[in-house]
Order: C-alpha cells, then structure tokens, then sequence
C-alpha cells in the first residue's frame, strides 16, 4: 500500500490527522498517525470513508494506494489521476 501517496493527498487537501481517524471509527489522531507510519493497517472496509474525507472517489483511492496512479491537485480544486510512468 502506498502510504506516501495517502499522506501526500491529506496534506494536499489540508486534512487533519483527526478527521481521517473519526472516518475509521477512531476517537484520537494518534490511530490515523499509526497507519501512516506504518505501524498499523488500514482496514478495507474503511476505505470507502477514506476516499469521502479526501473527497476522492474509491475508485481512485484504491488506484493511488496500490496500483502506482498519482492524483494531482489542478488549479479549479479539481483532483486528476495520472498514471505514473516509468
């Protein structure tokens, strides 16, 4: 899983640590700071709250997460996937 991109897309988005915990049923930032140092997992069934906070699709989260697509901020707020290539 690619954390980095998930903390990338929280920080692009100015969302706090504590948001993303409350998406994943957790009462404290400290939860949501375990996963992106990875010492603790993100649970599948918790993605579809992920992508509603980051106001991406699922769709595209899954793609960022684990299929090496990078989302770019475009300068309308909106959000694009592009496909990095090697």
């Amino acid at each position: 899983m690619n954390i980095e991109a998930l903390v990338r897309i929280r920080k692009q988005k100015k969302i706090s640590q504590i948001d993303l915990a409350r998406a994943i049923g957790a009462k404290t930032a400290g939860s949501w700071s375990r996963i992106e140092a990875g010492k603790a997992h993100l649970r599948a069934d918790a993605l579809p709250n992920v992508a509603e906070v980051l106001g991406i699709s699922l769709y595209d989260l899954v793609l960022v997460l684990f299929f090496d697509h990078k989302l770019e901020q475009c300068s309308n707020n909106q959000t694009l996937l592009k496909k990095n290539v090697s």
